[in-house]
């Protein structure tokens, strides 16, 4: 699984749409599509608070052998 469906099911499990995590980790709503998409890579300080906010560790977030 890559990050950025691990991303999008994490959103979808917390029943927010992109405009909404989007403020939570201070990007635009489009930036938030475009991660999920795999199209572009998030930033690890990104990524550190979509950990933090999903109360996940980085390792489960990077990991593509472990399934959320």
């Amino acid at each position: 699984m890559t990050l950025g469906e691990k991303l999008k099911i994490l959103r979808c499990e917390k029943q927010l749409n992109t405009r909404q995590l989007s403020k939570i980790v201070s990007v635009s709503s489009s930036m938030i599509s475009k991660w999920e998409r795999d199209i572009n890579p998030p930033k690890l300080s990104h990524i550190k608070k979509f950990a933090d906010y999903f109360n996940i560790s980085l390792e489960e977030l990077l990991n593509d052998k472990i399934d959320i």
